[in-house]
């Protein structure tokens, strides 16, 4: 009887050995289903960062633009002074109108294209303002993904210590398993010995 019950215990074993089976195969799906979310994580991330690096450039190109401006401010106060130095000759020495009309055109021609360099630079600076209000999004964006790839790979290092948790135990049921079956065969030899004993016993009652 007594191991007929250490038997039992050990087919209940067996049970709860094909249920962590069961649970081991679906640890295993959502590893699978955590590589990919990461895969599809790592995709977003490349992309923000190709976002970032656009805003950098064109960042970049408005610092251009700005220095360009304080160089054409630049000329243009140096054309301002030559203007002034130009018409205080003019009245001292009498100089040719027409030279003074020509130089005028060009001091308004330079003001123009200054007015014009001052709107694009304008623009350039609300485009990299807008460039700005996006980048802090992307960034924002980039960190809470970053967050939840931490979390994702803290999932994924917790399933695998627990999968390979689940194989130790795997390893150590099939030991078990194979005691079982051990003790089944021990088993079928005791009742043929204990057979073949009661054949003798009757043997020597029916002699006697």
């Amino acid at each position: 009887m007594d191991h007929n019950a250490k038997i039992s215990q050990l087919l209940e074993q067996v049970d709860v050995i094909k249920e962590t089976e069961e649970k081991s195969q679906e640890i295993l799906r959502s590893n699978e289903e955590l590589s990919m979310q990461i895969k599809d994580m790592k995709y977003l991330l490349e992309e923000k960062e190709d976002e970032i690096n656009h805003i950098k450039e064109k960042e970049h190109l408005t610092t251009e633009m700005s220095a360009m401006l304080d160089s054409a401010y630049n000329e243009f106060n140096t054309l301002q002074g030559k203007i002034h130095k130009l018409e205080s000759q003019l009245s001292s020495s009498k100089m040719l109108n027409i030279e003074y009309e020509d130089l005028k055109e060009a001091y308004y021609k330079v003001i123009r294209e200054l007015d014009e360099s001052k709107n694009k630079v304008n623009h350039y600076l609300y485009e990299n303002q807008v460039l700005q209000i996006e980048l802090g999004k992307v960034e924002d964006k980039l960190t809470e993904s970053n967050q939840q790839r931490q979390q994702l790979q803290k999932k994924v290092a917790y399933l695998e210590e627990l999968n390979n948790d689940l194989h130790q135990m795997t390893d150590a049921n099939k030991k078990l398993e194979g005691q079982i079956k051990r003790l089944g065969e021990l088993e079928s030899k005791l009742n043929i010995v204990a057979e073949e004993r009661d054949r003798l016993r009757e043997k020597q009652g029916t002699g006697s």
